[in-house]
């Protein structure tokens, strides 16, 4: 692939990893997916959710004609391959096993910034945490007893649990398993990488190690 121009930067651009699964793993850059793809171990995930093996992605590619702004491309004297957004690894079926410190940092990414009694988002600054049992009923500073909380939900529930406030949690607190490698500012993405990587990434990450 050619290196001038602007081709060392296209080699560093994101694409996220999902395992077998179609679970999200990882996110490595252009240049390392591109080989994934040419070793037969990965497929290349398109904005219609189908996949492919390198040699079709190579003729998908060559069709784009230059016309196909979703992707960026690379350029050699013999061929043109699309950057993918997302790979799937063929044979992978693992999630990455990482404990987690449990801090006020690590609940507002669990809960995403939600309350998690009238399920509204917040920015972090307007939240707080909750203790399910309180700490004056025997309530633990675990990731099973305390979650995400607007400043209003946690006043009127005070001291109390959820049934005796009759609040209802919109899920229950579980610690997360494995944390998101995904650091990437979505600011940064083509709308169609962002849609893409949003609908992998959807689901909570600690459902996602069940």
């Amino acid at each position: 692939m050619s290196n001038n121009g602007r081709e060392p930067n296209k080699l560093s651009e994101p694409v996220l990893v999902l395992n077998k699964g179609f679970q999200a793993i990882h996110v490595i850059v252009a240049k390392k997916a591109i080989s994934l793809l040419y070793q037969d171990v990965a497929e290349a995930v398109d904005e219609t959710f189908n996949y492919h093996p390198f040699d079709i992605w190579c003729m998908l590619s060559a069709q784009d004609n230059g016309s196909n702004h979703n992707y960026n491309h690379l350029h050699s004297s013999t061929l043109t391959v699309r950057i993918p957004h997302v790979i799937r690894l063929i044979k992978y079926d693992k999630l990455p096993l990482r404990d987690l410190m449990f801090n006020r940092k690590n609940i507002y990414a669990r809960d995403r910034n939600q309350c998690q009694y009238c399920g509204q988002h917040f920015k972090q600054e307007e939240l707080t945490f909750d203790h399910v049992v309180p700490k004056c009923k025997g309530g633990k500073n675990s990731f099973e007893n305390v979650v995400t909380c607007c400043v209003t939900c946690n006043h009127s529930k005070g001291d109390r649990t959820p049934s005796e406030a009759r609040m209802r949690l919109v899920q229950r607190p579980v610690k997360p398993r494995w944390r998101s490698f995904v650091k990437v500012p979505f600011s940064r993405l083509k709308p169609v990488k962002t849609r893409l990587w949003q609908e992998f990434l959807k689901k909570p990450y600690w459902e996602l190690a069940k």
